[in-house]
């Protein structure tokens, strides 16, 4: 569902080249609520915790890597950068 939801923002974008009417858009590529995950993931204690987890293998990968730090960069100017 994901994949096609950046094919639809450029057809609406398209869609308003030549009009002068001003347009927001607006797209969440990650649900908001999939960062619950991580913190699910890092204080799991119930076995329904668990179970979550196991079915959310897709949107962990996703999370982690948008979260992966770029190579070179330690964690204190990850943070600065990222954080404020």
């Amino acid at each position: 569902m994901r994949d096609i939801l950046s094919d639809t923002c450029v057809e609406f974008i398209k869609s308003r080249l030549h009009t002068e009417t001003p347009f927001c858009l607006f797209v969440s590529f990650i649900n908001p609520h999939d960062i619950c995950y991580m913190a699910i993931r890092d204080f799991m204690e119930t076995q329904q915790e668990k179970a979550l987890i196991e079915r959310a293998k897709v949107e962990l990968e996703t999370l982690d890597m948008a979260m992966k730090k770029p190579d070179g960069l330690s964690d204190d100017e990850f943070k600065a950068v990222h954080f404020g």
